[in-house]
């Protein structure tokens, strides 16, 4: 039974029989053994030496990743704070795109760090403050030694991109994927797409098994359709293409009632049939005069307007998905059209080529050649479909990151390098308070370094003689920052000059993150878990329904 201590300290049974209740450092402990068993759940699959984790899902499908998102999407979580912490990766997916695993590590040892004091006596609300004035503090720090990128420094941006491949299954041919990357974006931006961490879905991916995942892959500024062309005899190719986007179908519409057609004469069936052709050929005449020379729809196309559109030397797509459409008008200019009433010319979408192609025995048509494309597509090949998902969620994860690094040009160091740097600095900064709160900073600065400490244990190398390297070389030198630890020569070294770079936006969200659900979980002193339905009654008070009388 759960009982709630009331005047005089006599206890009163409040809670309903059942009820679960746990109260203070028990609460506090329990909240972050289950923060810690997350973070445990993605740790080693941090960094390039990171290793990878087999999901199977209750159906038996698997998934091989060392994304930290994935894992936690797929894992069946039921702790309540355990749930928090994947919202944690949630928030900094849905922010980013990138960095999942370092925010919910962070986490996990900002709370690892100051239960030691929880448990030592400080307060819980003493301990939140501090944690939020190192956070504050942390979100300078990061704002002062990062590095703004100029228009002219492409370089830079690309060896940021392929920073976030490191860790990916493509790190192999990340200088040529990056590329095509940071093509996509600065295309779309150059094209007038605002907010691109918002905009990732006008990047297409189409995957196809076969080829090479690196010399095959590649961007099409244009949009590839997984559709064929409607007739054999219509042209596979057309150049300088006038596009109408339809929305509606080409065929006649059918009536909402039954109806009965009197017909006296057998000329008049014929009659009937020629009436409906003709309903049928004033729709295609309509898109015809526009000047379209191709048909894309999203509804039907029945035999009888296929036969006027190949007479008339038109290729026609049908039944398009309304995502590919909108994809379609975006980049070729075109308005889907829904009606006929007051179309015009100005309607049609244009692009220089349209054209079908096989790809591994399967048809595909290129829309390509589009004049300042608001959307694109990224084709995919490799060798095998757990492969290509792989592939597909380390490109994601690297226009994400393209994109955030194009809105906010800001650039840290990789190679635990920020993390030591905001340490340094935390540990000086508490140095100005006197109370207890300067213990919750020193704590805050110390989870800090479970990012370049969890790197190198993941490269199989001596964490504490590293990260002491790398904090003896952060000094007041300039530069002195950018110093991290390159797990590709094995040398503490600096980062900017190896090119190991990454979006300061990545490292503050977060910490941002990280800071705020640490602070959500100090704060629970007490957790209070209501029974199960279906379960022994008790208590009163319970919505359920009144025992039946007995016979």
């Amino acid at each position: 039974m759960a009982y709630l201590v009331g005047s005089g300290n006599q206890p009163l049974l409040v809670l309903k029989e059942g009820t679960e209740r746990t109260q203070k450092k028990d609460a506090f402990s329990n909240n972050v053994a289950a923060a810690l068993a997350i973070a445990e759940a993605v740790r080693s699959t941090l960094g390039p030496k990171g290793l990878d984790k087999l999901l199977v899902d209750s159906l038996g499908d698997l998934t091989i990743t060392n994304d930290g998102a994935t894992i936690l999407k797929e894992i069946d979580v039921q702790h309540p704070t355990a749930k928090m912490m994947v919202e944690v990766a949630k928030t900094q997916d849905g922010e980013i795109g990138d960095g999942t695993t370092t925010s919910v590590i962070l986490g996990g040892n900002i709370l690892q760090n100051v239960s030691e004091l929880i448990q030592g006596g400080v307060h819980p609300s003493i301990v939140a403050s501090g944690v939020a004035k190192a956070r504050a503090k942390a979100m300078e720090i990061i704002d002062k030694v990062a590095y703004k990128v100029g228009p002219s420094e492409k370089d830079l941006l690309k060896k940021v991109i392929s920073t976030s491949m490191n860790s990916k299954v493509i790190a192999f041919g990340k200088d040529k994927l990056a590329d095509l990357v940071l093509e996509a974006m600065l295309t779309l931006q150059a094209a007038g797409v605002k907010n691109l961490n918002k905009n990732i879905n006008k990047v297409k991916v189409i995957k196809k098994e076969g080829g090479d995942a690196v010399h095959d892959t590649k961007l099409i500024k244009g949009i590839v359709l997984d559709k064929e062309i409607c007739h054999t005899q219509m042209p596979r190719e057309v150049k300088n293409a006038k596009i109408a986007l339809l929305g509606y179908a080409l065929e006649v519409k059918k009536g909402e009632w039954d109806a009965k057609i009197s017909i006296e004469r057998p000329d008049q069936v014929m009659s009937f049939l020629d009436e409906e052709d003709n309903m049928i050929k004033k729709k295609v005449q309509k898109v015809l005069d526009l000047g379209a020379n191709v048909v894309l729809s999203s509804k039907a196309i029945d035999d009888t307007a296929v036969h006027f559109l190949k007479q008339a030397g038109v290729m026609a797509i049908k039944s398009i998905t309304s995502s590919d459409m909108n994809l379609i008008a975006d980049a070729t200019g075109g308005t889907i059209i829904n009606s006929l009433e007051d179309i015009s010319s100005k309607d049609l979408g244009t692009c220089d080529l349209i054209h079908e192609q096989a790809i591994a025995n399967s048809k595909y048509v290129f829309i390509e050649g589009c004049k300042s494309p608001k959307a694109l597509t990224l084709l995919i090949r490799g060798s095998g479909s757990k492969s290509l998902d792989e592939t597909e969620r380390g490109l994601h994860d690297a226009l994400c990151v393209a994109a955030t690094i194009i809105n906010d040009p800001a650039i840290v160091a990789g190679g635990g390098a920020i993390e030591i740097e905001i340490a340094k600095q935390l540990n000086e900064y508490a140095k100005t308070f006197s109370g207890r709160e300067q213990l919750v900073i020193q704590q805050f600065a110390k989870a800090m370094e479970a990012i370049p400490t969890t790197l190198v244990e993941n490269a199989g190398i001596d964490a504490i003689e590293i990260v002491g390297q790398i904090r003896a070389a952060h000094n007041d030198k300039p530069g002195s920052a950018f110093i991290g630890y390159n797990i590709f020569t094995n040398k503490v070294e600096d980062m900017k000059a190896a090119g190991v770079l990454e979006p300061a936006a990545l490292i503050k969200t977060a910490m941002k993150t990280a800071a705020e659900v640490a602070t959500m979980i100090i704060r629970i002193d007490d957790i209070i878990k209501g029974s199960k339905l279906g379960g022994g009654g008790g208590g009163g008070g319970g919505r359920g329904a009144p025992p039946m009388p007995e016979d």
